[in-house]
């Protein structure tokens, strides 16, 4: 979030592990890649969204789920929403990814989820993925720090952290990923 990059660059944080954009939030710092992670569109069944493939607009229907204001998943959402001259019913927000996925599968609203969050929700019927005419988004997380950050316990952390993290495993394995109920 807008949050920890500000915290990074105060200093108060050594290191954070996110969403990071150098273009818009200046120079002064490097970056290794954990990984993408592809984004969905995802809603309870209970909403009775139809099986045909979707047009953005059809999604106007129902309350649109995204995290805070000051997170690159709601920029995202709100980006892809005004190109598609998209207008939902209510936009509603929460701090938590975890939040966002039992909202929806309550039959809140529809959200767009990382595929190794809702697989299992996915699984067991709970959610169904939207088979959207127009993708949604792919976001990329890095390991950050200041360049000139010399502690090398640091940057341990940060080379561990590309080493350990399997962003892409869940999205492209059907295994790691359950099958995929699509709407």
């Amino acid at each position: 979030s807008a949050d920890v990059g500000a915290r990074l660059r105060s200093g108060e944080l050594d290191a954070i592990f996110a969403v990071w954009s150098p273009r818009k939030t200046g120079g002064g710092y490097a970056t290794q890649k954990l990984g993408t992670i592809t984004f969905e569109w995802v809603a309870s069944p209970a909403l009775g969204i139809p099986t045909r493939p979707l047009k953005p607009k059809d999604i106007e229907k129902w309350p649109v789920l995204t995290l805070g204001r000051h997170t690159f998943h709601h920029a995202y959402i709100e980006e892809w929403l005004k190109h598609h001259n998209v207008h939902p019913l209510r936009l509603d927000m929460c701090n938590s990814t975890l939040v966002l996925a039992g909202l929806a599968a309550a039959g809140l609203g529809v959200t767009a989820l990382p595929t190794g969050i809702y697989s299992e929700l996915v699984a067991d019927g709970r959610l169904v993925v939207l088979d959207l005419s127009s993708p949604l988004i792919e976001q990329t997380y890095y390991a950050v720090h200041p360049a000139d950050h010399i502690d090398q316990a640091v940057k341990a952390v940060c080379a561990i952290a590309v080493e350990i993290c399997d962003f892409g495993r869940s999205a492209d394995d059907p295994a790691a990923s359950g099958s995929k109920a699509r709407r």
